[in-house]
């Protein structure tokens, strides 16, 4: 399978010693990141369980992508699943089944990944994360000659996410994800930066996923022509198994 569309990068842990623990390399005995299944990047191989502690531990993994194709019928199911959606179904937030049609997008070459950040949290704690490139760009001060100077400003993405527990034992994720990228080309005539951001406050069950975003977009694809695209943030919480004790030395 050809990769031209993927850009995938590197996935980012915020260690639990950011969220209060005493050190960083403190992870927890049944979480391994590093045993990913190779035949999907798309699911999450860590068990999910029910929440018993307002600050018990929340393993956040998320993903940002491109619906390259948005009349596909995986991503039209995709898109169907988006809060504003009139027409949701019962298995909307069902992990299995919104994996499988990224994978199926996956395999027709119709997605392009942005990123798959990973967050480690406690419950009733934020985490973000910020994934952004430095460009510079021409300064159009009243006498300054196009190319003499230059500011920066950055693209990329954004992800806040705050976290708690209900009565219920769901999950509250208060989702603040923007994006930023470029306009026109760094030279002529002078870029500009698209802003896309989505504020979301949902309520999933242990282990379940939800699809955000659903913006469009227009880019010039590998020939030059326009290419249309959907962009999705589809992010799955957990809660993970406490931790026993330590046993006390004898």
């Amino acid at each position: 399978m050809k990769d031209s569309h993927r850009t995938v990068l590197p996935l980012v842990l915020i260690g639990l010693g950011m969220v209060g623990c005493q050190s960083s390399q403190r992870v927890h005995p049944q979480l391994n990141l590093h045993s990913v299944d190779e035949a999907s990047v798309f699911r999450v191989q860590a068990e999910a369980a029910t929440p018993v502690a307002s600050d018990q531990i929340i393993l956040i993994k998320c993903w940002s992508v491109d619906c390259l194709d948005p009349s596909d019928p995986d991503s039209i199911a995709l898109l169907g699943r988006l809060p504003s959606h009139s027409a949701q179904t019962e298995d909307r937030f069902d992990p299995d089944v919104i994996a499988s049609h990224l994978e199926s997008l996956d395999e027709k070459q119709q997605l392009r990944i942005h990123s798959m950040p990973v967050l480690i949290v406690r419950g009733g704690e934020a985490a973000t994360m910020e994934m952004t490139e430095p460009i510079n760009r021409p300064d159009l001060q009243a006498g300054v000659a196009r190319g003499e100077s230059l500011f920066p400003f950055a693209v990329g993405e954004r992800f806040e996410i705050g976290t708690a527990f209900d009565e219920e034992g769901s999950i509250e994720l208060d989702v603040d994800y923007s994006s930023e990228s470029l306009t026109g080309s760094v030279d002529d005539p002078v870029p500009g930066v698209r802003t896309s951001r989505v504020q979301q406050l949902v309520r999933l069950r242990s282990g379940e996923s939800v699809v955000l975003g659903g913006w469009r977009s227009v880019r010039d694809d590998a020939g030059g022509g326009p290419e249309e695209a959907v962009h999705l943030v589809v992010i799955n919480a957990r809660a993970m198994p406490p931790v026993p004790p330590p046993q006390a030395a004898r």
